[in-house]
């Protein structure tokens, strides 16, 4: 009788049969449930990453609308949540960033919505 054992590190499973052909496809099928997830998940990491989105001094209406969707896809996409507020800040060009800084030193402290209106009146 063929005895097949898991090749995965900390899996002591063995598969055996007395038809060889069945153990084959039971043990084929027993190393499918440690390679499946692994095929997935390195699927979904290959999605391309946006990239923050970028606010300068000087924005019209126009591009301020354009900014907050860009923001909202963003966000979506990097999976972020109240508690990663910090990057709406380095969306900020640096010079925007410096002013922002220096009427507002706490502005990472306040809500996402204190945020963006503090960075609109600012830029």
């Amino acid at each position: 009788m063929p005895v097949f054992r898991c090749p995965f590190n900390g899996c002591e499973d063995t598969t055996n049969n007395e038809d060889k052909d069945i153990a084959i496809a039971i043990f084929n099928a027993h190393v499918a449930t440690h390679t499946s997830g692994h095929q997935a998940e390195n699927k979904s990491t290959r999605s391309e990453k946006i990239a923050r989105p970028k606010i300068s001094q000087g924005l019209l209406e126009e591009g301020w609308n354009s900014f907050l969707i860009q923001w909202r896809l963003y966000k979506t996409s990097a999976g972020l949540s109240e508690e990663n507020k910090t990057q709406l800040i380095y969306c900020c060009e640096q010079e925007l960033i410096e002013h922002v800084l220096r009427s507002e030193p706490d502005i990472v402290d306040k809500s996402e919505q204190d945020q963006l209106g503090l960075i609109r009146k600012l830029c």
